[in-house]
């Protein structure tokens, strides 16, 4: 009777060698900035960098035939106008105007009165708070506990949504102007998702 022992081994060994190399390939591909096509910038490119990266080590003509596909794929979205969630940011940075923080239903509210937007009638009613979560939620940004006037009521913070302003409306955060003379507003976030839960209070402006 052959002795398999020999084999078991090598197969063992095989095996082991198998998964290193793909323990090995992964990491490279966390760790990986392919390089983007010109013009893809902001949420594009985040969408698109892990693509461009397995591509790029894929190798062959997948690195070009990936980024042909992004420029393409992205110019078609572009054409057909900017998703919900950008009009969203947009709409939000007209409805805080440099406020520091506002109620979720003074966010809707203000949302609900812009004439061109979708907001009072989204797909046959109006935005609610849920909806407004919801939507805000891939940005990273939660209804947090604020207590403006001696009131205290769920809402936003313009600070919680600073990043995504800058990251996905750069031209506009670029001409933000100065927060005006500051007065008494308690921020209360303990509990909130994604922040600082440290349940710390501060002072802010109040719209």
């Amino acid at each position: 009777m052959a002795d398999s022992s020999g084999g078991m081994v090598a197969s063992t060994t095989a095996q082991r060698s198998s998964l290193s190399g793909v323990a090995t390939k992964a990491e490279r591909l966390g760790d990986a900035w392919p390089e983007m096509p010109p013009g893809i910038t902001d949420r594009p490119a985040d969408v698109w960098e892990p693509l461009l990266a397995i591509a790029d080590a894929a190798g062959g003509d997948w690195p070009e035939r990936a980024r042909e596909a992004c420029v393409y794929l992205v110019k078609q979205g572009a054409e057909r106008g900017v998703s919900l969630g950008i009009r969203l940011l947009m709409d939000l940075h007209r409805v805080f105007d440099g406020a520091r923080a506002l109620f979720t239903e003074r966010v809707l509210e203000r949302l609900h009165s812009i004439e061109d937007a979708p907001w009072a009638e989204l797909k046959g009613v109006p935005l609610d708070s849920r909806g407004l979560s919801r939507l805000l939620s891939q940005y990273d940004v939660s209804p947090v506990m604020v207590k403006i006037d001696g009131r205290s009521l769920m809402g936003y913070r313009s600070d919680h949504l600073a990043d995504a302003w800058a990251r996905y409306l750069p031209a506009i955060s670029a001409e933000e102007p100065e927060p005006s003379e500051p007065v008494q507003l308690t921020t209360h976030e303990r509990g909130s998702s994604g922040r600082d839960g440290s349940g710390t209070w501060g002072t802010e402006r109040a719209p």
